[in-house]
């Protein structure tokens, strides 16, 4: 018997699909996991933006009621805005911190509850 030598042009296709394949799947999951961490990159940082805006209100310890907006120092593409609204029957204000990454619309929420300066309403 003679032996046969080289491969058929249908073992050569498959094994181009299987490494196609293979080499589509790692470059979907890099390109998911680049993504991944750029997002997480950004949730840190505005996680970080808020703590420290909320301190610089918190170490007052007390807010009036209020709306406020602003930006961070240059070079940040953050953006922030905190809501202060009272609780009614306290002398607390419920109080929001939301921090906004320019040109997006997806944000990050802070909550705590702060002293009232504000003068009661009368009724």
């Amino acid at each position: 018997m003679k032996s046969k030598k080289g491969f058929l042009l249908l073992e050569v296709i498959v094994s181009i699909v299987v490494i196609t394949g293979g080499l589509v799947y790692v470059t979907r999951v890099w390109s998911a996991s680049s993504r991944a961490i750029a997002r997480s990159e950004e949730f840190f940082n505005s996680s970080l933006l808020a703590e420290a805006k909320m301190f610089e209100f918190e170490e007052k310890a007390q807010i009036e009621a209020l709306l406020k907006s602003g930006e961070f120092s240059e070079g940040q593409d953050y953006t922030w805005e905190i809501e202060a609204a009272p609780m009614e029957g306290s002398t607390l204000n419920m109080v929001r911190l939301d921090i906004l990454k320019k040109n997006r619309i997806d944000k990050q929420s802070l909550y705590t509850y702060l002293k009232n300066t504000s003068p009661p309403a009368n009724e």
